[in-house]
Parts: C-alpha cells; structure tokens; sequence
C-alpha cells in the first residue's frame, strides 16, 4: 500500500471554513470515491495549516483514484475554483508502507 502526507498552508484566516468545506463536503465526497482517509485535521504548529493523510493500494491505484476524484465533475464544478482559493501552496509526499505495522500505529493512537 501507499500513504501520502498532503500538508495544506492556507492563505491566513481561511482555516476554518477550509476545514468546515472538508468535513462537510470534500470528506463525504471522497469516501464516495473509495479514497481512505487516515486523518484529517488542522495542524498544531501554526494558525494556517492542516494535514491531511490518505491511503491507497497502490502507487497506480493512487494515480487512478486521484484522477477520477479531481477530474470529477462535482469537484471541478463545485470545489476545485473555491477550495484552491483558500490554499496559499501545498506539498505532498507519497511512501510505500506495510498496512500490519500501520494499523497497529493508527490502534495504539487510539486507545
């Protein structure tokens, strides 16, 4: 499987309503995709970031599922103008991982 890191700086003050278009809209939708995601939430070190982690099966099936999920009519037509509005840049990193030792990691958190 592959996890990838998208960290979000936001344009300043846009935290909120990024996060409230994610939960309420952007998260739903992609759970429709079949997108997993691992977590999702604003960062603790500044007032304008927010991290998002997402798993796939594969590097390809990464591609594929990001292709269809941004290519969709609903994002280009109801996210994509708004939600790239609000975000000043972001970077993603994308690893290979073993889905046993992260399953374990992301249970421990929990407890």
């Amino acid at each position: 499987m592959v996890v990838e890191l998208r960290v979000y700086t936001l344009k300043a003050g846009n935290r909120p309503a990024f996060q409230a278009r994610f939960e309420g809209q952007i998260l739903p939708m992609l759970e429709r995709f079949g997108v997993k995601v691992v977590a999702a939430s604003p960062s603790l070190h500044d007032a304008d970031s927010f991290c998002l982690v997402r798993a796939f099966p594969s590097a390809e099936g990464r591609e594929l599922q990001i292709e269809q999920f941004y290519g969709s009519e609903e994002w280009l037509t109801s996210h994509d103008a708004e939600v790239m509005a609000m975000i000043d840049h972001y970077s993603t990193c994308v690893i290979e991982a073993d889905e046993e030792p992260l399953a374990s990691l992301f249970e421990g958190l929990q407890s």
